[in-house]
C-alpha cells in the first residue's frame, strides 16, 4: 500500500489497480504452467532466490518455462496476438 500514499492524498483508484492485477494474473495462470527451467540434460533447475537492494525489495529475475495449458490456450493467445 506503500506505492498509493496515505492520508488526504491517496490514489482514488487503488481499488480499481488492486482489481486489474488481480485479473491480470488469474488470466495469465488459467492459461499458461509456469515450470522450472530445464538444463541440457532435461533436469529440472532449482532457481537461486535472490533479491535486489532497495526501499521496496523485489526478487531478481531467474529463468522458468512458460508453456500453454493446451492447444486451444495457445489459439487463444495466438488469436489475440494478431
Amino acid at each position: 500500500q506503500y506505492v498509493f500514499e496515505f492520508g488526504r492524498r491517496r490514489c482514488p483508484w487503488t481499488m480499481l489497480t488492486d482489481a486489474f492485477v488481480a485479473l491480470t494474473v488469474t488470466s495469465i495462470l488459467s492459461v499458461f504452467d509456469i515450470e522450472r527451467a530445464r538444463d541440457d540434460d532435461g533436469n529440472e533447475v532449482i532457481p537461486e532466490l535472490k533479491f535486489d537492494d532497495g526501499l521496496r525489495s523485489h526478487a531478481l529475475p531467474f529463468k522458468c518455462c512458460i508453456v500453454p495449458r493446451s492447444e486451444a490456450a495457445a489459439a487463444l493467445v495466438l488469436q489475440k496476438a494478431e
